[in-house]
């Protein structure tokens, strides 16, 4: 189960799971980020517009330049995205602080693959992938 950026779960091929299932080997760990990459190629998203909004997620993101992006940083990564939906999209139902702090949590329960309470950078892009995902998909719809 991956949790979309509006907290909703949703099941995927891709294997996230919570942090109370086994850790995935890195072989598994290594499909599950082919298997974004794939779908976003057949989305239309070339690798190097991925790893560009990968790379300008992380620099907004990491702001104390610790290598990893705890909590609060995840919330104001999500404020951002949220902020550019609601431009692209007037009529989103953007989300109020406390909700996307509980949204942020649960992210990066799902999303913390090694269970230190923080997103290291690999696992900060597969998040960003994901959101990528979400973003291409309601847009499609």
């Amino acid at each position: 189960e991956v949790r979309n950026a509006s907290g909703c779960s949703r099941a995927t091929k891709m294997g996230c799971g919570t942090s109370a299932r086994p850790q995935p080997s890195d072989k598994a760990a290594d499909n599950e980020g082919e298997n974004l990459d794939k779908a976003l190629a057949d989305m239309g998203l070339t690798a190097k517009d991925v790893d560009a909004a990968c790379k300008a997620s992380w620099e907004a993101t990491d702001k104390d330049k610790s290598g990893s992006v705890d909590k609060k940083e995840l919330s104001s990564c999500l404020k951002r995205f949220f902020k550019q939906i609601k431009k692209a999209h007037p009529g989103a139902n953007i989300p109020p602080k406390e909700k996307r702090d509980e949204q942020a949590e649960k992210m990066l329960e799902e999303m913390d693959e090694d269970s230190n309470g923080s997103l290291d950078h690999d696992e900060f892009n597969k998040f960003v992938k994901i959101l990528l995902l979400e973003v291409v998909s309601a847009d499609e719809d």
